[in-house]
């Protein structure tokens, strides 16, 4: 699965250009998922149009904080777990102006691995 990511990562940067004017840097496209425009195109009509789905919704956007390592009970440094106790919540990517710089392809592949490795909930310790 992190390897069919890292393609798809990998294939929106193969769709890189140079800009105008000799400014050159990555600008991948980016198909928009949910773009009100574009599903229909994507739907099958009904044979009654009036039975069709209708897309109000908005999928929020859900933030990725920084992680640390997890160690196997009984192996983790010395302090690690009241350290980790310690620790303020960081946002490292979100929807209000977090997130990692996108400039070079290797951000774009790095990028792609936070998104895959992000956990998608918390456990209480």
């Amino acid at each position: 699965m992190r390897d069919a990511l890292i393609m798809l990562v990998s294939a929106c940067c193969a769709s890189l250009y140079a800009q105008p004017g000799g400014r050159t840097g990555f600008h991948p496209e980016i198909p928009k998922t949910w773009d009100d425009a574009a599903i229909p195109m994507l739907e099958i009509p009904l044979a009654n149009p009036t039975g069709s789905p209708k897309h109000y919704y908005k999928v929020p956007v859900r933030p990725i904080y920084k992680s640390y390592p997890v160690y196997a009970p009984g192996h983790e440094p010395p302090g690690y777990t009241d350290w980790l106790k310690q620790q303020e919540a960081q946002v490292i990517w979100d929807d209000a102006g977090h997130q990692p710089p996108l400039e070079k392809e290797a951000d774009w592949i790095k990028a792609g691995e936070i998104v895959f490795d992000a956990p998608t909930g918390f456990q209480g310790v």
